[in-house]
């Protein structure tokens, strides 16, 4: 039986000193996330509450851009154990690019919970003016 876990962005975090978090409030209702330097490979993470032998089936990420020129530019899904390894188990390049409240739906192979299941994003911003909000994110599994 398929089962869906409906997450929001409001735990994610990065180490990039580079990144800003803004958390909601009032006058908004997602995270939205900007950069004080422009560039690739930059990272926010989330772990994923579930268990040894959940199988993911899907990843739907709930986004908006500012500009079509600053996006998402991967998710990925890696399982760790010690603090120094971490197995990449699932890895989509799809460019996120929408301007207007959007969701895409990342088909996983059925990766099977081995480890602690970590959400990754990879950013990119052309602009330090430019601004990506994440909404909800839903994790299908069973």
């Amino acid at each position: 039986m398929s089962k869906k876990l409906a997450l929001n962005g409001n735990t994610l975090r990065s180490g990039d000193p580079t990144l800003k978090l803004d958390l909601p409030w009032t006058a908004h209702p997602s995270i939205i996330i900007t950069a004080t330097s422009p560039g690739d490979l930059k990272w926010v993470y989330l772990a994923l509450p579930l268990h040894i032998e959940d199988k993911i089936s899907g990843v739907t990420i709930y986004y908006q851009n500012s500009s079509k020129l600053s996006f998402i530019s991967q998710t990925r899904i890696v399982l760790q154990t010690t603090p120094d390894v971490a197995h990449v188990v699932h890895d989509d390049p799809t460019n996120l690019h929408s301007t207007v409240p959007a969701s895409y739906t990342s088909a996983v192979g059925g990766v099977i919970v081995k480890a602690s299941a970590v959400l990754e994003l990879r950013l990119f911003f052309k602009n330090t003016t430019d601004w990506i909000k994440i909404g909800g994110i839903e994790i299908k599994y069973n």
